[in-house]
């Protein structure tokens, strides 16, 4: 976090949305990803109405059920089969949940200002690259994650 974030009558900067670093434990190891894009980090928890008794005028709300809704990757094409092994793990019946940590770099693109860890994450959707013969862009392939819990650090 920027050191000036804990001084008093200073406003800190907001981060930019282009300076992220995306990391997935599987296995043994921990190794960042490249991905061009990342969407949909969240939490939403469900309101609960009900109407005191006695008066059917006010309503009340309380906490209800907390859900997360999916992440989105978008990541360009390579040889690397570390992501769609992990796919295939939970395309079987047997998904490897894993950690996900998504760290908001500082302007300087050189330090972690916030990271997001989505606990227990697996991917429940992908969605290949489109190919064209006349194309010239980066193939970017599409993976979605399914997760039991959201973190900030920072």
């Amino acid at each position: 976090m920027a050191d000036t974030a804990a001084q008093p009558g200073v406003v800190p900067e907001p981060l930019r949305n282009y300076n992220f670093m995306v990391t997935v434990r599987l296995g043994t190891g921990a190794s960042p990803m490249f991905f061009t894009e990342v969407t949909g980090i969240g939490v939403r928890v469900a309101p609960i109405s009900y109407r005191e008794a006695g008066s059917n005028q006010v309503v009340r709300s309380f906490t209800g059920q907390v859900t997360y809704p999916p992440v989105t990757l978008r990541y360009g094409l390579s040889p690397d089969r570390q992501l769609w092994d992990w796919l295939m793990s939970a395309a079987s019946g047997q998904p490897h949940r894993s950690e996900v940590e998504i760290a908001v770099l500082d302007a300087s693109g050189t330090r972690e200002a916030t990271a997001f860890v989505l606990h227990r994450a697996w991917p429940s959707e992908w969605i290949g690259a489109p190919l064209r013969s006349l194309g010239g862009e980066i193939a970017i392939d599409t993976l979605v994650l399914t997760y039991e819990g959201v973190e900030r650090r920072g």
